[in-house]
């Protein structure tokens, strides 16, 4: 069996050789389907903490529970509701959930949040539900747009404020991150 295995590895290629050991990467990586994370940590944006973590097939993802925090949210009873009635926008992030947010945003955005990213993070707990990383800025500028277009309540303003807020904090480290490279 050993014998075998090594002929089989010396007459392929070695982009083949590397393609196999990253499937076989992602295979221990993933349990029941549920990726584990390679990497999780905290990401720091300002003053705000949001959990973090790089899945094995290269995926950056955000917790939901951990960005819905960074927006000031909780998971109050009316969400609950919304879900338990299948009413539209409770399988958005908490702090989308509400009606005059959720049918405001873009479509595309709806779409990917409504389908969270299910991970285990590499330091163990429950599985968690991700949001692709790169969808932090698009999901600022759409609440942005809800404030000033005055479709946001005004208890809601709070959670506008702290997107532009993370907006002005993705801006210093993305620039700190173009210099770098």
């Amino acid at each position: 069996g050993q014998k075998g295995g090594q002929s089989r590895a010396e007459i392929l290629a070695p982009a083949r050789r590397t393609e196999i050991a990253r499937q076989a990467a992602v295979a221990r990586w993933t349990e029941g389907g549920i990726p584990t994370a390679l990497r999780d940590g905290v990401l720091v944006i300002g003053e705000v903490e949001i959990d973090c973590a790089v899945l094995p097939d290269g995926t950056r993802v955000l917790s939901e529970r951990a960005l819905t925090k960074g927006f000031g949210g909780k998971r109050g009873g009316a969400h609950w509701r919304r879900r338990t009635a299948g009413e539209e926008g409770a399988d958005l992030p908490v702090f989308l959930s509400a009606k005059n947010i959720s049918s405001n945003l873009p479509k595309e955005l709806v779409v990917a949040l409504t389908q969270p990213i299910m991970y285990r993070p590499k330091s163990g707990g429950r599985t968690a539900h991700g949001v692709e990383a790169t969808l932090l800025p698009k999901i600022c500028n759409a609440l942005l747009s809800l404030y000033e277009r005055k479709l946001l309540q005004p208890s809601q303003e709070a959670i506008a404020i702290q997107a532009g807020q993370l907006v002005r904090g993705l801006a210093e480290v993305g620039i700190t991150a173009l210099v770098d490279e």
